[in-house]
């Protein structure tokens, strides 16, 4: 029997683009952990659509644990923000996920279901990417996520242009020459032409479709835990993070550092 741990990403997650992976570190640590534990594995990063629905993911998972398993294998799945109800939707008895692929046996081999900062009572956030602003942050937070998993840290121009952007609705909306296009270009330059490229057709696919968005307010998410049921047998472990609010002393703390500076205005601008 092999231990087979599926990493799930969350809102606007991958596995690979280009060569970015998004589980890079927790995948290296966790395998070291696991080989020094003698334990015979795999770990799978699963590819899934990165805002489609829930339920399109959660079939997207299916696939993934179909393809790489075996109906002797244990099933351990980890799923980061919306990866987590990727997790629990898969694992619900019954789940209606329209695929041909033999869920119920699939599901019956998972031994435990582990979210990370998983929004299991839904974000007011879901409800501001709804709108036409909301659309346009959303498209942008995408690039920064795929330039600090490149990069390791959010570029100094950005973080101003960010808190113009969030601070100023009516650059938002407006089609051309917005802040958030300047953004998208501050962002983009870094990269090579053929990453560029795979990073263009990744947000095209994040404009395009955006099922998952109005499932993660709260009110989509009171509904979904309305639906979704534990599977008796399924250790589920949940990991909560928190942040404190942003304050002028927290600032004057990272005075010495430009890119936690940096980091620490995307995190003001969020939070306002």
């Amino acid at each position: 029997m092999i231990h087979r741990v599926y990493l799930i990403p969350g809102f606007f997650g991958f596995a690979d683009l280009g060569g970015i992976t998004y589980f890079h570190h927790v995948e290296r640590t966790l395998s070291r952990r696991l080989d020094l534990a003698r334990v015979p594995h795999t770990i799978t990063p699963v590819g899934t659509r990165p805002t489609a629905s829930i339920r399109a993911r959660a079939r997207a998972l299916a696939g993934a644990i179909h393809a790489t398993s075996r109906a002797e294998d244990r099933i351990y799945l980890v799923g980061h923000s919306a990866g987590g109800l990727d997790a629990r939707l898969f694992t619900s008895p019954g789940a209606a996920l329209e695929t041909d692929l033999p869920i119920e046996a699939m599901a019956s081999r998972v031994g435990a279901v582990i979210t990370l900062s998983t929004p299991h009572f839904g974000t007011p956030l879901a409800s501001f990417f709804s709108t036409i602003a909301g659309e346009k942050v959303l498209f942008a937070l995408s690039l920064l996520t795929i330039y600090v998993l490149r990069f390791g840290r959010v570029p100094l121009g950005f973080a101003g242009l960010l808190t113009r952007g969030l601070t100023r609705l009516d650059d938002i909306v407006g089609l051309e020459n917005t802040v958030l296009d300047e953004l998208y270009d501050s962002l983009l330059v870094d990269f090579s032409p053929a990453k560029r490229d795979v990073i263009r057709d990744f947000l095209e696919e994040v404009r395009r479709e955006r099922g998952i968005v109005s499932q993660l307010t709260p009110d989509g998410i009171d509904l979904f835990n309305a639906s979704v049921a534990a599977r008796p047998g399924v250790e589920y472990l949940s990991v909560i993070t928190v942040a404190p609010p942003p304050t002028a002393r927290s600032f004057l703390e990272l005075a010495s550092n430009p890119y936690a500076l940096a980091q620490h205005a995307v995190y003001t601008a969020l939070h306002r």
